[in-house]
């Protein structure tokens, strides 16, 4: 204390560069251990099974697709499929300003109901909209589609305005 009265100066350590050499320090164990757990993991050998040869495939598949288009002032709803015996099935709703999600909704369930009559082991469709048409109409065509399919998938609206069927 004597020393620091008298107008000595006790020497200065600068802590700034020894915690941030400890911080790196810290930061690289922190980082080793966790880095440790992934040395002891293991991956299990593969497995190979064999399964009998199908039976189906010499048959194409089915492929179903349904796809709305709006063409002037009618809404065209079809599904059209390929494989063995392609065809399709398809009808129109006259577009208005009232017109009712219920008429498309009910539109899509009676052709997909139609369908499934024909193919009951189908279980995958492609639903498709063109560009013109509404998102929530697309939400409506899937609802009533899903009551008769398991898969849902959706195509872009490029791919269903390519389609094309006998309306």
């Amino acid at each position: 204390m004597e020393a620091i009265s008298k107008g000595k100066k006790a020497p200065h350590v600068d802590l700034v560069p020894i915690l941030d050499a400890l911080t790196v320090v810290i930061f690289f164990l922190v980082l080793s251990v966790s880095f440790s757990e992934y040395v002891k993991l293991t991956v299990p050998p593969t497995q190979i099974t064999d399964s009998p040869p199908s039976t189906n495939e010499s048959t194409p598949p089915i492929s179903p697709k349904l796809i709305v288009k709006e063409v002037g002032s009618l809404i065209h709803v079809g599904i059209l499929w390929s494989g063995k015996t392609p065809g399709s099935f398809s009808e129109k709703i006259v577009k208005s300003s009232n017109l009712n999600q219920d008429q498309i909704y009910l539109t899509v369930e009676s052709l997909t109901k139609k369908f499934k009559e024909k193919f009951p082991n189908e279980n995958e469709l492609q639903i498709g909209l063109t560009a013109d048409l509404k998102f929530k109409q697309f939400i409506t065509v899937t609802d009533a589609a899903k009551k008769s399919f398991k898969d849902i998938v959706m195509m872009s609206y490029e791919d269903a305005e390519r389609e094309t069927w006998t309306f």
